[in-house]
């Protein structure tokens, strides 16, 4: 592009100055177009880029009508409740948990709610957060237990469950 408008400046030396100016004038105006044009479809690109990675990205490994243990099949009834303060305790980083589970208790218009097996509360198998909307739930996050990921998983079914959750909720409002 900087030979093409230099080329062109020469040309333009031969002629009368204010023709020249305004050649001049025109060339740097679409350089400059050309330039910001350029500029904002790489932001454009960046940014679509960006938000191809946010957003709810889980798979729904199996669809049970509880949760399942991987190695041996057996099946175990689940609860679904609100999670409290104590339970936040052992939903860190550090714990390999990916989202920050405490900023999401702390905001007022949503509910997070975990996924235990029926007799045992103490160990979460996986959380989600919605917010109820006028017209629909919103699902903000989504997570299984570190242990419930991956190839080495404990137990299938954990999104599956907690996603019908969601959808049951949203039919008990009303909405479809």
């Amino acid at each position: 592009m900087p030979v093409v408008f230099v080329s062109l400046l020469r040309l333009s030396a031969y002629t009368e100055p204010v023709v020249r100016y305004a050649r001049m004038t025109i060339l740097l105006y679409t350089f400059v177009s050309l330039t910001n044009r350029i500029k904002i479809t790489f932001l454009y690109l960046c940014q679509v880029r960006k938000k191809k990675q946010i957003g709810l990205d889980f798979l729904v490994d199996k669809l049970t009508n509880s949760i399942e243990n991987v190695v041996t099949g057996d099946s175990f009834p689940t609860d679904i409740t609100l999670i409290s303060s104590a339970d936040l305790k052992t939903i860190t980083k550090k714990n390999s948990w990916v989202f920050d589970w405490k900023d999401e208790f702390k905001q007022p218009e949503r509910d997070v709610y975990k996924l235990t097996i029926v007799n045992n509360q103490a160990i979460l198998q996986g959380l989600i957060s919605l917010e109820i909307k006028p017209d629909h739930v919103y699902m903000h996050l989504v997570e299984s237990a570190p242990f419930n990921k991956g190839k080495t998983k404990v137990c299938a079914g954990v999104p599956g469950n907690l996603v019908a959750f969601a959808c049951k909720l949203s039919f008990q409002r009303g909405h479809d």
